[in-house]
């Protein structure tokens, strides 16, 4: 078999499951340190891509411990033979390093997003690698799984099932949605029973308030007409007996004034009485006898 065609299909297999999942991980390396020896091999003699998928293998674990050190080593002699994704991949392990700095960092940044705007198969898949963990970008499955999908199309080995493995990540995220949306849905179904049941008491007890508020205003009233009721029998009764005892004052009045009059009157016939008692008579009544009398104004 041709050393290209041998090592493309390798290298294939390996980067195929440099995916942060589980399972392509496991599957990919039952014989992943004699995949490691070839690599190497190759790297040895100068091959520059082989050079670059070494380096990932040393930067990820792959078929050998993780080795960052040996990873940069690898990378610079790839980058060195103007390997491009070895120079991007470069900066990318001094981000994971020592962390990104917008000064530093920037320049980089916007040449992998333009690379990867321009369709570039490796910037398509580190890209979408940064968009799936959340480094340097922000995390968007959405974006990840899209530029997978690019990746995919244009060959790379790995972004098909990385594509996949994004897209069960979706699927599980979704699923949690629909999970939080349903028990939001079941918490706000609770909420708005619990709302009406509420509603429904504080409306029956404003209810009763009122009632309570008007039968007390009834109550109220009833004993106001009934005290205005006593207040004006007792006025009347005032009224009725200060009228008797005005006629009975009246009536004493009266009598007394009667007494009175009636005494005068006595005393009045008394004085009388006694003054004609006292008085002298004014012709004699001698005079009055014999046939002349009749002829006497006096004695008549």
């Amino acid at each position: 078999m041709n050393l290209k065609l041998t090592q493309y299909l390798i290298g294939g297999i390996l980067l195929c499951c440099m995916s942060s999942a589980p399972f392509s991980i496991a599957n990919a390396y039952d014989f992943s340190s004699g995949v490691f020896d070839f690599q190497k091999k190759l790297a040895k003699k100068g091959d520059p891509q082989a050079q670059y998928k070494l380096a990932n293998m040393y930067e990820n674990g792959q078929g050998v411990k993780v080795d960052l050190n040996a990873a940069v080593e690898w990378y610079k002699k790839s980058a060195a033979q103007n390997y491009s994704a070895a120079k991007m991949r470069l900066t990318y392990v001094d981000i994971k390093t020592n962390g990104y700095q917008k000064t530093k960092h920037e320049t980089w940044l916007k040449k992998l997003q333009s690379d990867a705007a321009n369709n570039d198969g490796e910037s398509l898949f580190l890209l979408a690698t940064m968009h799936k963990t959340g480094s340097v970008v922000k995390k968007d499955l959405n974006k990840s799984a899209s530029l997978f999908k690019r990746a995919t199309n244009k060959n790379i080995p790995g972004a098909e099932a990385e594509y996949e493995a994004v897209n069960a990540l979706l699927y599980d995220e979704k699923a949690e949605t629909r999970k939080a949306n349903q028990q939001k849905k079941t918490q706000a179904d609770i909420a708005k029973k619990e709302k009406a049941k509420q509603d429904k008491l504080t409306l029956e007890k404003k209810r009763a308030a009122e009632k309570r508020k008007k039968s007390l205003a009834a109550q109220q009233a009833a004993s106001r007409d009934r005290s205005n009721t006593e207040k004006k029998r007792k006025a009347r009764e005032r009224d009725i007996a200060a009228q008797k005892k005005r006629s009975a004052e009246e009536s004493n009045r009266l009598k007394e004034e009667q007494r009175a009059l009636h005494a005068e009157k006595k005393a009045a016939e008394e004085a009388q009485n006694k003054a004609k008692k006292e008085e002298k008579p004014l012709v004699d009544k001698s005079m009055c006898k014999g046939k002349k009398a009749r002829f006497l104004t006096t004695c008549r």
